[in-house]
């Protein structure tokens, strides 16, 4: 066993099965997600959002995982983006 506090909260969370959710707490990260999706693609115009991909861009990883990116104006003028 281990003394960081974390580790029940960790065992909790791995025994959790979807079933043993509750309907609101589902229902509530429906909405949130669908609420997060949506202020991106209002915001995905918005000034400064082509120097946030350029930023994004360095940081590097893969590419499947830089949703940002791919709609960005950056990536469509530079490959490099």
């Amino acid at each position: 066993m281990t003394d960081d506090a974390a580790w029940p909260l960790a065992q909790h969370v791995c025994r959790t099965r979807y079933a043993d959710l509750p309907a609101s707490a589902i229902e509530a990260a429906r909405r949130d997600v669908l609420d997060t999706f949506g202020c991106m693609l209002g915001g995905s115009r918005s000034p400064g959002i082509d120097e946030l991909c350029l930023v994004i861009g360095r940081w590097g990883g893969l590419e499947e995982s830089r949703v940002l990116l791919r709609g960005c104006a950056c990536r469509r003028r530079k490959p490099h983006c």
